[in-house]
This record gives C-alpha cells, structure tokens and sequence, in this order.
C-alpha cells in the first residue's frame, strides 16, 4: 500500500470541502471599514458622531439595517443636509444605509454620519467603540471605532 496516496486523498477532500464551504459562506464579508473614528462628548454631552469610509467589495447589493455599539444606548445613521428654500441646515435620521455593488460611502462631518446617542461615561477611558452592522440576508459585521481625545 502506498503511504503517501493514502495519506494525501484525506487532506485533499478536507481542504476542498473547506474551500466550497467557505465560497459559499455569508460570514465572509466583501465589505471594509477604513478610518472610523469620533471625538469623545464634550463635557457634560452623551451624544457622539462618527465617520467612517464603508466600502462594499462584493459584486452584490449591501443593505445595512441596523447598528449596534458597545456602551451605546441608540445608534443611528442620520444625513445632514442644507434646505435650498431657506439655506437652514436638516438633520434627517436614515433607516438604513444602501451600498450597491463595489460602491463605497464615505460618512463625514456635514453630511452622513453615525450618531451615537446616550454614551456611556466610562468611553473617556476607553481608545475604542466596539460596534456591528447589522446586514439585510448576512450575518452581523463588526468593527472598531477610534476614539479621539
């Protein structure tokens, strides 16, 4: 019997059954979270935003639907806009955040952003914000927020 095609047929069909597992799997994600970050609440505030860049890698639609962070109470996607009527800034919370395909979004200061509402007072000591996007037919993405002081 010879060793070596015995010993390499299992390795070979556990690594292909690796490979079609992973290729069809919705836990690899094509999206990437790149420069996220948000200043610490002025004192006596509890509401932060932050920005980030999202891009969505994959050949399909991303629908994020929700947003949960670590010792934040509410956390929502609001868009900041200037009315062409009276020039008076809007502030216009978003139910959700669409990426087409291979697009990319950038969230910044007088525009969309992420609103971190009722933080808890200990992210003063804290260099980070865990939090997860919550995907429309995905499972949950989760990344980091730098917190600038």
């Amino acid at each position: 019997m010879n060793f070596q095609n015995t010993f390499n047929k299992p390795i070979l069909g556990m690594a292909l059954m690796f490979l079609i597992h992973c290729s069809g799997s919705k836990e690899i994600y094509p999206l990437s979270i790149d420069q996220a970050y948000a200043n610490l609440p002025l004192k006596g505030q509890n509401n932060i935003s932050a920005y980030m860049d999202i891009e969505n890698k994959s050949g399909e639609e991303l629908r994020i639907i929700g947003v949960n962070c670590k010792d934040v109470k509410l956390t929502q996607f609001h868009n900041m806009t200037i009315n062409p009527d009276n020039q008076l800034v809007q502030m216009k919370m978003e139910d959700s955040l669409t990426l087409e395909k291979n697009q990319k979004k950038i969230l910044k200061r007088g525009g969309r952003h992420l609103m971190l509402m009722e933080v808890d007072n200990t992210l003063i000591m804290k260099d980070s914000i865990f939090c997860e996007f919550i995907i429309e037919s995905y499972a949950n993405f989760s990344f980091e927020i730098t917190l600038k002081k």
